[in-house]
């Protein structure tokens, strides 16, 4: 059985838009937790920004204002 990951302040945003999409929230929550350990001003060597390191390219393609605001970020990822 996989092992549960912490219970976080994002898990309603996760599980909101997780389920908008049809994609696992275990599954956006373990992306979350290795790419910015769950810290929403995390700032990529790379550029790359916020809970899911959303790259500017990307953000500004999916109309995000603040790539650093936990509900645009995880609305806005590849895959959600």
């Amino acid at each position: 059985m996989a092992k549960n990951i912490d219970n976080t302040d994002y898990d309603s945003l996760i599980s909101q838009h997780a389920a908008t999409h049809g994609v696992d929230p275990m599954l956006v929550k373990a992306v979350m937790k290795a790419e910015s350990n769950f810290n929403p001003k995390a700032l990529s060597h790379k550029g790359a920004q916020g809970l899911m390191q959303l790259m500017p390219d990307t953000a500004r393609l999916m109309n995000v204002d603040d790539p650093f605001d936990p509900e645009d970020n995880i609305k806005a990822a590849p895959g959600i």
